[in-house]
């Protein structure tokens, strides 16, 4: 062949050889990532800051889009750390803990998955993806983009940008009272946490081209016919996708002391949780509450005994039946601080332990207030009559059944 000539058997349009993996994917992405921690204080006060940056880049490739370049996935996370503990006297202590995390993921966020797979399937044969900056499809396709991923992807619904947001704090006062009794602590926690994420999304309809041979049969000259309507690109509002918040609120009564051989453990412990979120049945907020009390006794090593309790109350059961009492024991010899065991490298450690216990479960199906009356669906009906006579009849359907004597779920282990 001579310069100049041009091979007969090259057509790049008609009879493609497309990688679209090498045309879509980039071969490397970037990820960056930054902390800065600060400590220090005084004798009676001190504190810790930490702050961090997270930047993650996609592997798509997105510079062939004549619209939204920047739907390449990104995802940036900015945090932030504090904690500060004062040393109000000798036994009186408080402690603050601050957590937050902000996160903005943008791109394609949850259609990524679409599009790796839209890329995967398609054929080489498919199509050249652009010509003269053009989508196009051969005109056998009937103009289904299956047979472009570089249109499907851009023409694909997309999330634009979701945000994330979350907070996580407590207070903690710790008092020890060893001038009344040595051994003996009160500690009250207090936190608040909330969660809060919103999406904006969008989508570009780009122009769509159907692609034909040129009569004067030139490969490199196809006839291009458009086959749609540009749709101007549209970015919705703000929506939330989810929000919540919590209190918790938690006192404890410790008390650990040594008499010589013998040791006393006890711990006295009241908890109580509200929880608002609008996504919970019936829009209303859930709340837990509950006492544990546990007592254990050591003596010299070789015996140990413990026995607890616990008192919890739920809101999905009925007035007289929400508390329940679930108890645990357990007890242990230890063989190997025996007078009588010979220490050697093989079993340095022998412990026998037995134990019974009762849990208590209150979401049982997952629904909310189970002792409320039966409730029906409208709307709803079935067909009577054969395939010549058959005719709809409306009627009702049981919904959820009240059961006013259900209380917790036990088991025992």
């Amino acid at each position: 062949m001579t310069n100049g000539e041009r091979n007969p058997w090259y057509d790049p349009y008609f009879h493609p050889d497309t990688d679209w993996k090498k045309m879509l994917f980039r071969d490397a992405t970037s990820t960056s990532q930054a902390n800065v921690n600060m400590r220090g204080g005084s004798k009676s006060m001190r504190y810790f800051v930490s702050l961090g940056y997270l930047n993650q880049d996609g592997l798509f490739r997105t510079d062939y889009m004549a619209y939204d370049k920047d739907m390449q996935f990104n995802k940036k996370r900015y945090n932030l750390r504090g904690n500060l503990d004062f040393d109000v006297t000798e036994d009186f202590k408080i402690e603050l803990n601050l957590g937050t995390q902000f996160v903005t993921i943008g791109g394609m966020d949850n259609d990524a998955y679409i599009w790796e797979k839209r890329i995967l399937w398609a054929f080489p044969m498919s199509s050249p993806g652009l010509v003269n900056g053009k989508y196009v499809v051969p005109l056998s396709a009937n103009g289904d983009d299956r047979y472009n991923p570089m249109y499907a992807t851009e023409n694909s619904n997309y999330w634009n940008k979701t945000n994330n947001s979350i907070l996580n704090s407590a207070v903690i006062a710790t008092y020890k009272l060893d001038k009344i009794t040595k051994g003996l602590q009160v500690k009250v926690i207090g936190s608040y946490d909330s969660y809060f994420a919103s999406r904006s999304y969008g989508r570009y309809l780009p122009l769509l081209y159907d692609m034909r041979p040129n009569p004067n049969g030139d490969p490199l000259d196809p006839i291009l016919s458009q086959r749609n309507e540009l749709q101007p690109p549209s970015i919705n509002a703000d929506f939330f996708l989810g929000k919540w918040r919590k209190m918790y609120l938690e006192g404890t009564i410790n008390y650990n002391r040594s008499f010589g051989k013998h040791a006393v453990s006890g711990m006295l412990l009241a908890n109580r949780e509200k929880r608002f979120d609008p996504n919970l049945q019936f829009q209303l907020p859930a709340g837990y509450q509950g006492t544990t009390g546990r007592l254990g006794y050591n003596y010299n090593g070789k015996y140990l005994f413990e026995y607890a309790v616990t008192y919890n109350g739920s809101e999905n059961f009925p007035e007289g039946k929400r508390y329940g009492l679930f108890p645990s024991y357990s007890g242990a010899w230890v063989i190997s601080n025996e007078k009588f065991y010979r220490k050697n490298d093989l079993l340095s450690f022998l412990k026998l332990r037995g134990s019974y216990g009762e849990v208590g479960n209150d979401r049982i199906g997952g629904a909310r207030y189970l002792y409320l009356p039966d409730t029906w669906k409208n709307n709803t009906g079935y067909t009577f009559g054969d395939r010549n006579t058959a005719r709809y009849i409306n009627g009702v359907d049981e919904a959820a059944l009240g059961n006013p004597n259900v209380t917790w779920e036990v088991s025992r282990r």
